[in-house]
């Protein structure tokens, strides 16, 4: 499948973003270079490989909840804090009618 300028302006309303004409020619660009390295990778020849290898093996380690006191180190780690706790980027604008 070639990526052009249709499916592009398809990728760009499925994913809501605004690009102008310079960054939607680089973007084609770069799917166009993932495009041939998926490709690529259906020449890989996996016949004798088996798809459950090591599968029944107990690789899980069950989780345990542990107390952490230490409260004031794991907000010096943080990259934003609001007082106690942490801040994080705003996922959703709160528009989700365009």
């Amino acid at each position: 499948m070639d990526i052009d300028d249709k499916t592009m302006d398809y990728i760009k309303k499925l994913s809501k973003i605004d690009v102008s004409e310079e960054e939607q020619g680089e973007m084609v660009d770069y799917f166009d270079e993932a495009q041939k390295y998926l490709n690529k990778l259906k020449e890989v020849h996996i016949d004798e490989m088996s798809l459950l290898a090591d599968i029944s093996d107990d690789i899980f380690r069950e989780d345990a909840p542990e107390d952490f006191d230490n409260k004031e180190a794991l907000l010096r780690e943080a990259h934003e804090k609001y007082g106690k706790y942490f801040s994080i980027p705003t996922v959703f604008d709160g528009d989700m009618k365009s």
